[in-house]
């Protein structure tokens, strides 16, 4: 299927199933014509087991599981909140991912879920396996148009496997979160708002320039690189200060002395590089991510926890166009020279999402 052709059925989805999410009643078709009609497998129905027994102290069924990709799916009525508990058969509270969560753990190994999906029809639930206490990714019925990539998963068997992907899009982000630590360390005041939200908004770009070097935005595949790297370590600060500026300025604004490695450098739209911006991080990510979004790669975007050394990864996406072929930037090792980042780096596959 086409982009074109999966994001017209999406919406003709969605909106047929609006109105409807009676469990008992429903279930086998809307998950037979997510996978037909939205995810593009032929043979849903062979595609999909449903009713899957499962032993615990008594008989159980998992209402849906696809062997091809290891998804359980627990899927509730359109009146249950996914998010609260419901009494359980054996007097134990159990919210519907505990419910699930539950039959994973009694299953055999081999065929032990990498991803639960719990549904109500109105929204879905998404837990990787690999970080099962991990808040999940929430995608509502009503935004399925826009959003339909992300359950790409489900009917994904191509070669490069998801899980993969996300482990190794997990260890990047922590990379970027030893950044993130060791600078907060530079600032006067490390513990305000301001600087928190200071911060965020420079990892933030600092990753988007990495990017935009590799993915052809910028004008060769070393221009941040080497622009960064005719500095010493105390300039830096105003030679990011300088290139934020020039990106947020349109060539025909620009100073006509601007030196030529700064006005070899493109003009970025949509107000990431504005300076006074003081928008929270997730309002960044997101105004980062409607830019990207013109591309054909998807930008899964990092939120960066203070103090952690970690990242809360926004919302994943898989579903690409194209490959993006990179290397991880000798900038990440030489930013500041005492983070030992290029062993680990180098140990990264070389693909946009594994990257970020």
């Amino acid at each position: 299927m086409t982009q074109a052709e999966q994001t017209k059925a999406a919406k003709e989805f969605a909106e047929y199933w609006q109105d409807k999410g009676d469990e008992k009643q429903h279930t086998q078709q809307f998950w037979i014509n997510l996978l037909r009609n939205v995810l593009g497998v032929e043979n849903a129905e062979t595609f999909i087991e449903f009713e899957k027994r499962v032993k615990l102290s008594h008989a159980s069924f998992i209402d849906a599981y696809i062997p091809a990709t290891k998804v359980l799916i627990e899927q509730k009525d359109a009146k249950i909140d996914l998010h609260k508990g419901y009494g359980q058969s054996d007097g134990s509270i159990l919210t519907p991912y505990q419910q699930a969560k539950r039959y994973a753990d009694e299953m055999p190994n081999s065929i032990r879920p990498d991803w639960i999906v719990v549904s109500n029809f109105t929204e879905f639930l998404i837990y990787n396996m690999e970080t099962p206490h991990a808040e999940p990714v929430q995608i509502l019925l009503k935004d399925l148009e826009k959003e339909y990539y992300r359950l790409s998963f489900i009917a994904d068997t191509g070669s490069i496997h998801l899980k993969q992907e996300m482990e190794v899009s997990v260890e990047a982000g922590r990379i970027v979160g030893k950044i993130y630590d060791a600078l907060l360390k530079q600032y006067k005041n490390p513990e305000s708002e301001k600087t928190l939200k200071s911060l965020n908004m420079l990892c933030v770009r600092l990753v988007f320039c990495l990017y935009a070097e590799d993915a052809g935005i910028f004008n060769s595949k070393s221009q941040f690189h080497d622009y960064m790297e005719s500095f010493r370590t105390e300039n830096m600060r105003q030679a990011l200060l300088s290139l934020f500026k020039v990106l947020d300025t349109k060539t025909e604004d620009r100073d006509e002395e601007l030196e030529e490695k700064l006005a070899a450098f493109p003009y970025v739209n949509g107000g990431l590089f504005t300076e006074e911006d003081a928008s929270p991080a997730s309002s960044c990510a997101s105004r980062l991510e409607r830019h990207i979004s013109a591309k054909p790669v998807q930008f899964p975007v990092l939120l960066l926890v203070p103090g952690q050394g970690d990242v809360q990864r926004l919302p994943f996406a898989h579903s690409v166009q194209i490959d993006v072929e990179i290397e991880f930037s000798p900038l990440l090792a030489d930013f500041h020279a005492h983070i030992d980042l290029q062993q680990q780096a180098n140990k990264l596959p070389t693909k946009i999402y594994d990257r970020l």
